[in-house]
């Protein structure tokens, strides 16, 4: 089962999320009460595309169950009720996220995503913005405030950002493509290039 989610981690660090949900389930298979497979499990069901947040949501109330201290689970229930819309919710989940690992930037930054989500994308660029600076240079968060830049139509600085996110790796050509937050600049030749360098192994 270890071997397993080893694997599922490195196919979800190459963006490859339906082959990481594919290993951590094999995990939770062979070892039902690991609480990390059935988180990983969780991850990779919400980035893949489309996201199978229904099952990302089952996979990590069984990790929160199995170990309430992960606060890795917690963000991952408030990702998968994000995307359910169920915000309420998805905030409670993350302020326990919070609560278990005050230090950590992650629940802010599952917060900001959804600010974003609700459209309130002031709210999420200043969030994202109070991030710690190790957070807050990471191809993830620069990808958030792409999007929240591009929600708020700010075109210029959200490919500024799309192109630090890309410049650091990020090559989640498939979220990119898919992304209705993007709908302001997906007409513009640089958002296309830079969607096309994301479609490039690093």
């Amino acid at each position: 089962a270890e071997a397993d989610v080893a694997m599922a981690n490195v196919y979800g660090n190459m963006f490859d999320y339906v082959h990481a949900a594919e290993k951590s389930r094999e995990a939770a298979t062979l070892e039902p009460d690991n609480a990390h497979a059935w988180d990983q499990l969780s991850w990779a069901l919400g980035y893949q595309q489309p996201p199978d947040s229904a099952g990302a949501e089952k996979a990590a109330r069984e990790a929160i169950r199995l170990q309430p201290s992960m606060f890795q689970a917690h963000y991952h229930l408030g990702r998968a009720l994000m995307q359910q819309k169920r915000f309420p919710e998805a905030i409670a989940a993350l302020e326990q996220a919070k609560s278990i690992s005050p230090s950590s930037g992650t629940a802010n930054f599952g917060l900001a995503q959804v600010y974003i989500a609700q459209g309130d994308y002031d709210r999420a660029i200043t969030t994202l913005l109070s991030l710690p600076k190790a957070d807050q240079s990471t191809p993830i968060a620069h990808y958030q405030l792409s999007l929240a830049y591009a929600g708020r139509g700010d075109k210029d600085k959200s490919l500024i950002e799309l192109q630090k996110a890309v410049d650091l790796g990020y090559r989640d050509s498939a979220a990119i493509k898919s992304n209705p937050h993007f709908d302001s600049v997906r007409s513009d030749p640089r958002f296309q290039k830079l969607l096309s360098q994301a479609s490039q192994p690093r």
